[in-house]
């Protein structure tokens, strides 16, 4: 995938988008593409490599406190409850865009359990408190909090990272469609590096889909819940006999979820990038 043919293939896909908006997020993916993903194949995602971590999911969920002298104790995130005066703030993020950074530092720093849209980390949500992730409106994600949440927290990777780590995750969950297979290899998360040839293959499938669903993510934040999707399309992937919704089609379109049950306008915005960074991280995590 050499960097003239990205070029090409960027070129190829720019004409198809007539928004002055994405066409400036196409300019800007031009440079960072190009820069980007020939490096990002070689060095992230060559071969397949494993890792011999078998420490329980809730030891990695453990946080510690400070008893200074070098000494610390290690303690459980809790759920928030009603004692817990907080705003219910929700996490959202295209998959694999520094969610797992996000809430790992959120607990550290609050004690607070973060859950997420499958009640797999944590029961967060309930009695209108708590701090819960999702990936909606990403076909990965879904709204099962209800009304139950007051504001977003908007988390953003660079593409050129968070497309092939999206990847990786689904190589080691089988590339599964259903909640069954998903559940079955759900310890597998994290744990390996999808062998070369599977990413060529999905990349070359999946890359134009998910470059706007990387844009659509971020577009339906900023703008308070822009829907691309038609109505009758619960699952949001666009699939026949549905079909991504264009740009004169979204005009005035908005999911009924932040219309009725939040304001989707994000109360803040956090990269993924300048959290891991030493120097920007505190200031970063400061908006959480």
């Amino acid at each position: 995938f050499s960097i003239a043919k990205q070029r090409s293939f960027l070129s190829r896909m720019s004409l198809r988008i007539t928004s002055k908006r994405f066409k400036r997020y196409v300019r800007r993916l031009h440079v960072v593409l190009s820069l980007g993903f020939s490096f990002m194949v070689m060095h992230k995602l060559l071969g397949h490599m494993s890792t011999t971590d078998n420490r329980d999911s809730k030891v990695k969920r453990k946080i510690s406190i400070d008893l200074g002298g070098g000494k610390c104790k290690w303690t459980d995130a809790v759920p928030a409850g009603k004692e817990h005066d907080i705003y219910g703030t929700l996490f959202a993020s295209y998959p694999a865009a520094g969610m797992r950074v996000t809430w790992q530092h959120t607990e550290a720093i609050s004690g607070i359990q973060v859950g997420d849209d499958f009640h797999l980390g944590g029961d967060g949500a309930k009695d209108k408190v708590g701090l819960l992730k999702t990936q909606y409106p990403h076909l990965e994600g879904i709204w099962s909090w209800g009304s139950n949440m007051d504001q977003v927290i908007l988390v953003i990777r660079n593409p050129r990272w968070a497309i092939p780590s999206y990847h990786s995750l689904l190589y080691e969950i089988h590339y599964a469609h259903d909640w069954e297979t998903a559940y079955e290899y759900i310890d597998n998360t994290f744990q390996y590096r999808a062998p070369f040839d599977n990413w060529i293959k999905w990349r070359d499938y999946r890359f134009d889909e998910e470059i706007d669903l990387w844009m659509w993510h971020i577009d339906f934040y900023m703008e308070g819940g822009t829907q691309y999707w038609m109505d009758l399309d619960f699952e949001r992937n666009g699939q026949w006999p549905f079909h991504f919704l264009t740009d004169t089609e979204r005009i005035g379109r908005k999911d009924p979820h932040c219309i009725y049950d939040l304001d989707c306008f994000p109360k803040a915005i956090v990269t993924y990038e300048k959290m891991i960074n030493a120097n920007t991280g505190p200031t970063e995590l400061s908006k959480i």
